[in-house]
């Protein structure tokens, strides 16, 4: 081989040997680029999810107007509804079928009729059950709806003229809720432990009855101020309570 094809040769080795380590050098820098994206990447999703755990704890407000009054109402009824539904079972008596006679003319009829002995039934325990797990889960979400007012999750939004009168109801819807959480509770005990009685159950149904009653006549009052209110001023501003809020509502 010549001497300028052997000075040739080496000149084109050299260029290779800079061509591939200027391409080494490049993935180096891109590979470090990448971790260095990835790693900002991560941090700001960490700072995002911290931002958005804020975002979850700040207080909600809620407005406390007729339609949400209504919603708890409705809720109020259906336990009633099922608390009745419990003290009838704790009183049933057995049922007797007799006929009395009616004379018409020359005509004998015997009419009959249904009348209850004075002996009562032993409760059923699959109804009771049942009417347990109507009463148990709406019970339940008041409470906490009340819980979460009280703690300041919520804020409730009321007619600026009604702030002082709201403070007494949500007293008052307080005690009641919490009250007839215990009763449920006691009631779900002796369900669980004891052999049911006709008196022991009805005394607890009579119980919760008597708080349900507390609850409709605090809505009741509710509604009407509420209503009341916006009679006068249907744009009058709802304002937070300042103190414990009031009435509490559904989501």
């Amino acid at each position: 081989m010549s001497s300028f094809a052997s000075s040739a040769w080496s000149i084109r080795r050299a260029v290779i040997i800079s061509l591939l380590a200027l391409s080494v050098g490049v993935g180096i820098s891109k590979a470090e680029d990448s971790s260095k994206s990835s790693s900002s990447k991560t941090a700001a999703a960490a700072e995002t999810d911290q931002t958005s755990g804020v975002l979850r704890g700040e207080v909600r407000q809620v407005e406390v107007s007729l339609t949400r009054i209504r919603d708890l109402s409705t809720d109020v009824n259906h336990v009633k509804r099922e608390v009745r539904s419990l003290y009838d079972e704790a009183t049933r008596k057995v049922v007797h079928i007799q006929s009395s006679p009616n004379i018409i003319g020359t005509t004998v009829i015997n009419i009959p009729y249904r009348f209850e002995t004075g002996e009562y039934m032993p409760p059923r325990r699959k109804q009771v059950l049942n009417y347990i797990s109507e009463i148990g889960p709406t019970l339940k979400l008041l409470k906490e709806n009340v819980e979460e007012t009280e703690s300041g999750c919520r804020e409730l939004l009321v007619p600026e003229s009604l702030k002082d009168d709201f403070r007494e109801i949500f007293s008052d819807w307080s005690n009641h809720i919490k009250k007839a959480n215990t009763h449920f509770d006691n009631l779900e005990e002796y369900v669980s432990k004891e052999k049911l009685t006709n008196e022991g159950l009805g005394s607890k149904a009579l119980q919760l009855g008597e708080d349900m009653k507390g609850m409709e006549v605090t809505l009741k009052t509710a509604f009407k101020l509420v209503k009341s209110s916006l009679k006068k001023n249907k744009n009058e501003k709802f304002v937070p309570v300042a103190e414990n809020p009031a009435v509490d509502t559904r989501s």
